[in-house]
């Protein structure tokens, strides 16, 4: 069944929008995004606390360094990850057991990284502006 093209919801119309109006529905529009995202970033910000808490925890590392969206809410949006780097954990078995377990408490996609296996720029930038959250003290 077509509709009918003379259907006033088809028809286009002769009225005009104001520009404050077409700016107020894109504020809204934007405000509704924000509280979206809002509520992602606490889902991820949680689910990252949890699992540093766990790798700390079981598999002691030297450092563990947090980086990227998560730590800007306002930049947090349905794309982003959870971005961890952590060293001195050990043996490729260790690492391997660890991401798993790190992948299954979260839905949200991990960017987990080993610092010793970074190249050195990008280890740099993520010790520089990245925030450290934790450090062994031997």
């Amino acid at each position: 069944m077509n509709p009918d093209p003379m259907s006033p919801a088809l028809t286009p119309t002769t009225e005009s929008v104001s520009s404050a109006a077409a700016a107020a529905f894109l504020r809204a529009k934007c405000a509704r995004a924000n509280a979206g995202h809002r509520h992602l970033w606490e889902r991820a910000h949680a689910d990252a606390d949890r699992i540093i808490a766990h790798l700390v925890a079981a598999y002691h590392p030297r450092r563990v360094y947090q980086w990227g969206s998560v730590l800007h809410p306002e930049r947090f949006t349905a794309l982003s990850d959870i971005d961890i780097a952590v060293e001195g954990i050990g043996s490729a078995e260790r690492w391997f057991a660890l991401y798993g377990e790190a992948m299954r408490m979260t839905s949200f996609l991990l960017d987990m990284l080993e610092l010793e296996h970074v190249e050195p720029e990008y280890r740099a930038h993520i010790m520089q502006h990245g925030r450290l959250v934790h450090e062994r003290g031997d």
